[in-house]
C-alpha cells in the first residue's frame, strides 16, 4: 500500500504490489482525487519518479513520502527505438524522437516506411493484422481504441529512452471495418480546450516553478478516499 500526498496536507492510499507499474499508481491517484495523469507526476522530495518502472524496480524505500505534483509535459521529448517483426524470423529497427503526448497510433504512422506498412497490414484472407506494442513489464491490450487514445506519457514514457517491440496479431475484422473505426475514434478523441485551473488546488507547494492543477469534477468516492496527513 502506498500513501500519496497532495494539495494542502491531503493524502490518499493506493494499493500497490511489487509488480504494479508506477504509471498505474498515478492513474489511480488521479481517479481518486480528480486530477489529470497527463498533467501530473509522482515525486519523492524533488526527484520525479520514472513511471515506466514497477514499484519494485523504482527502489522506493518503505518509508518514502510520495507526492503528487503538477507538471507541464507538453514539450517533453522521448527517444523511441522500435523492433518491428517483419515475419519469417526477421525484424527491422527504427528510432525517432517524439513528444510525450504522442499517441501510440501516431507513433506507428511516424515509423511507417511506406503507407500502411504498420497500420494497414492484412492476412492472406484479408483479415486485419492489429499492431501489438510491448516492452519489459507492459504491453498493449489488443484494441484499436487503446492505440488511438493512449499517449507515450500516459503509458509511463515521459522522458529519456524506451525500446518497444512491435508485432502483429490477426483480428476478426476487415481492413475497411478497422479503418472506419479508427477514423471515428480519432475524430472523437480530438483534443478539447484545457479546463480552467481550480483555485483550491493552486496551494500546492513544490520545489520547481508552481503550475496549477487543472480542475476536474470530484466524485463522492474521491472525498472518502482522502485523509489528512501530517
Amino acid at each position: 500500500m502506498l500513501r500519496i500526498h497532495y494539495g494542502d496536507q491531503k493524502s490518499v492510499a493506493v494499493k500497490s504490489t511489487p509488480a504494479t507499474r508506477m504509471i498505474d499508481v498515478l492513474i489511480e491517484v488521479c481517479e481518486k482525487t480528480g486530477h489529470h495523469p497527463h498533467q501530473t507526476g509522482l515525486f519523492v522530495s524533488s526527484k520525479e519518479l520514472d513511471l515506466s518502472l514497477t514499484h519494485r524496480a523504482s527502489s522506493l524505500p518503505p518509508s518514502s513520502e510520495v507526492h503528487l505534483k503538477p507538471l507541464n509535459l507538453d514539450h517533453r521529448k522521448v527517444k523511441v527505438a522500435v523492433r518491428v517483426d517483419t515475419g519469417k524470423g526477421r525484424e527491422r529497427r527504427e528510432a525517432t524522437v517524439l513528444t510525450s503526448q504522442t499517441t501510440l497510433w501516431s507513433l506507428l504512422l511516424k515509423l511507417e516506411k511506406e503507407e500502411g506498412d504498420l497500420t494497414k497490414r492484412t492476412t492472406t484472407d484479408k483479415k486485419y493484422l492489429l499492431p501489438q506494442i510491448r516492452t519489459m513489464g507492459w504491453k498493449t491490450n489488443g484494441s484499436v481504441e487503446q492505440l488511438c487514445s493512449l499517449t507515450l506519457c500516459n503509458a509511463g514514457f515521459r522522458t529519456g529512452s524506451v525500446m518497444l517491440d512491435i508485432s502483429f496479431q490477426s483480428s476478426d475484422f476487415s481492413l475497411e471495418k478497422i479503418t472506419t473505426t479508427i477514423e471515428d475514434l480519432i475524430s472523437r478523441l480530438s483534443p478539447s480546450p484545457s479546463p480552467s485551473p481550480s483555485p483550491s488546488l493552486m496551494e500546492i507547494s513544490i520545489e520547481e516553478p508552481s503550475l496549477p492543477f487543472p480542475s476536474a469534477p470530484h466524485s463522492s468516492s474521491s472525498s472518502s478516499s482522502s485523509s489528512s496527513s501530517s
